[in-house]
């Protein structure tokens, strides 16, 4: 009689009392650890937003930077006559002045190398490898960046900046470029060679 007095009864009770107590307790320590979870992935969106938004700031003041460098050069004289023979003297002192870059090439308009920061071999005629960037640059006249490629030779991501040179009759002549270490952003030297093919 009076069953709910027994030993195995009192043990019922105190399990549903502990069933009754722990329930909001684990749903109050789920809805903590959802929440957090929630915070700890909007602070790491904003995180990765601001990784991205330095990121495409830098690379635009880069864009704005190499553009600026090479407007300056596609202006001088010696850049502008398009001569293999009379090359600018003052391109090998672009490497010291700009550490990011790893060449500067002047190219005519069908893709040969006439002159450089490190000069092309004279022994066989250079050309440049994106000759597709050439076209845009002669058709567009205006500054490019190439897509990022592994050079051939030293096999590191690099990338070029073009701006086209204009003649004194006011038609693109032909373009100046600079290779830059996407890796290394203190460019070698030895490593300017991968914009180079030989025909």
């Amino acid at each position: 009689m009076r069953w709910w007095l027994q030993p195995q009864s009192i043990h019922g009770e105190l399990a549903r009392f502990v069933v009754v107590l722990a329930l909001p307790l684990v749903a109050l320590i789920a809805y903590i650890l959802y929440d957090r979870a929630q915070r700890d992935i909007a602070d790491a969106e904003a995180v990765v937003r601001r990784l991205a938004d330095n990121g495409a700031e830098r690379a635009a003041r880069f864009a704005d930077e190499a553009r600026a460098t090479l407007e300056a050069i596609a202006r001088r004289p010696l850049v502008r006559a398009m001569d293999a023979a009379r090359c600018d003297p003052d391109l090998r002192h672009l490497l010291e002045l700009y550490p990011r870059a790893s060449n500067f090439l002047v190219v005519d308009r069908e893709g040969r190398i006439l002159c450089g920061a490190i000069p092309p071999p004279r022994d066989r005629v250079v050309r440049i490898r994106d000759e597709a960037l050439l076209r845009e640059i002669l058709a567009g006249g205006r500054f490019a960046l190439s897509r990022p490629v592994v050079g051939r030779i030293n096999k590191r991501w690099t990338v070029a900046a073009v701006q086209p040179v204009f003649g004194a009759d006011g038609a693109v002549a032909g373009s100046v470029s600079m290779s830059i270490d996407l890796v290394d952003r203190k460019s070698t030297r030895l490593n300017s060679s991968h914009l180079f093919i030989s025909r």
